[in-house]
């Protein structure tokens, strides 16, 4: 099972090392920045929400930023994290 932490909202900070991996909006922003930071994974979404993934992939902590809503972060958690998530288990993931 996995086990998701939600913190209080904060705003996104800094952080001193590119992205390993990131995905794009048609308008060229960036949508999703993957960083690695203290054994875990780090997905940001810049301006909504930062998801650290434990290593063993059993824990998601969650900080959203100051002004995302409540739906927004759910949303990204089980459309975006979540699969993610399931994916490094090993567990196959599809989307209808």
């Amino acid at each position: 099972m996995m086990k998701l932490k939600l913190e209080l909202p904060t705003g996104q900070k800094a952080i001193e090392h590119p992205p390993f991996h990131q995905t794009y909006l048609n308008d060229g922003s960036p949508w999703l920045q993957f960083y690695r930071i203290d054994g875990q994974i780090l997905l940001r979404f810049p301006d909504y929400a930062d998801f650290y993934v434990t290593e063993d992939a059993e824990t998601v902590r969650c900080t959203p930023s100051e002004t995302a809503t409540s739906d927004t972060v759910e949303h990204l958690f089980h459309n975006q994290v979540a699969p993610m998530v399931l994916n490094k288990r090993g567990m196959p993931v599809f989307h209808g």
